[in-house]
């Protein structure tokens, strides 16, 4: 099962419901029914979980805004996660990180152990902070 959350647009905030949905075989591989299929309105911003959490505990989701840091502090970004199975790429990542990386941004940090990274807002309440960030 995979987490789902929706900004409404109208009332400017993140609905109380918690939206699943699941996953369907694609041949070999599986993808994501559309949320549109579900019947989710248009005044929705379905973002789905990445299923990592943060070094809070904190489910990341797509959409948030995260500061990734070294675990001494002396250096640190800030950025958003994205899904980039629009354009062909089924992973979520970091979408303008600023440090190189071997492969997929999120995955190196999540697995490398040399940087910590922590939700501190998303996209649609907290958009000033990506500008403070670059």
């Amino acid at each position: 099962m995979i987490n789902f959350r929706a900004w409404d647009k109208g009332s400017q905030g993140y609905t109380d419901n918690k939206y699943l949905f699941d996953i369907v075989p694609d041949d070999n591989s599986f993808s994501l029914v559309s949320p549109v299929d579900f019947g989710a309105p248009d005044n929705l911003v379905i973002e789905m979980s990445t299923s990592l959490k943060d070094e809070n505990g904190r489910e990341i989701y797509e959409g948030d805004i995260v500061r990734v840091y070294t675990e001494d502090g002396l250096s640190s970004y800030t950025d958003t996660i994205v899904w980039g199975g629009e354009v062909g790429y089924p992973a979520f990542d970091i979408k303008n990180h600023s440090v190189e990386y071997d492969g997929n941004a999120l995955s190196d940090i999540m697995n490398g152990g040399y940087e910590l990274i922590e939700v501190i807002g998303n996209i649609h309440e907290n958009p000033e902070l990506l500008e403070v960030g670059r």
